[in-house]
């Protein structure tokens, strides 16, 4: 079972990156077959492609590992559960103070918080709900992943890797 409450427990990470690409992947798929309407976020990966899907891959690791590291504070054995209403709470309050700080920032100063400022703007409290979402589906699907072999995952990996560009590339122009 994945649990990345041990620190010395790597094993975990490789699943978990995994479950970050395609959960955004996923995400992807979903603004290109019109199931997300989105203006921001079609701009988010026209004008960030690969930088934008590394932002967005990387902020949902960080927070699972935040999540992580809080985790073992509160709870003394894992339960994936107790550990999803954790993440979910650390990424709530993250959006929450990014959004202080995004905020705050004068308008012109920092093109991708000026996207993220439209973001806001168009999807309000949603962003919270979708966030969420994404953590979820991170940790489940690294949970799934957490079982395989680590070849598995590398070559989860490598086909999730090789699959993101032609999803960037057909998400449709703004």
């Amino acid at each position: 079972m994945l649990n990345l409450t041990s620190a010395s427990n790597i094993a975990d990470y490789l699943p978990l990156l995994n479950g970050a690409i395609i959960t955004d992947l996923i995400v992807i798929g979903r603004v290109i077959f019109g199931l997300i309407k989105s203006k921001s976020l079609i701009d988010w990966y026209n004008l960030y492609g690969l930088s934008g899907v590394l932002a967005d891959v990387l902020s949902i690791m960080i927070g699972i590992i935040i999540a992580a590291f809080v985790y073992g504070f509160i709870f003394k054995k894992y339960l994936l559960f107790n550990f999803i209403i954790v993440a979910v709470i650390v990424q709530v309050c993250h959006d929450l103070l990014f959004a202080t700080f995004f905020r705050s920032v004068p308008r012109g100063k920092s093109r991708i918080l000026d996207t993220f400022k439209d973001y806001a703007n168009e999807i309000g409290f949603k962003i919270l709900i979708a966030d969420a979402l994404m953590i979820i589906s991170t940790i489940l699907l690294a949970t799934v992943f957490q079982k395989l072999s680590t070849n598995a995952n590398i070559i989860i990996l490598i086909v999730s890797l090789y699959m993101v560009p032609y999803f960037l590339y057909s998400i449709p122009r703004s």
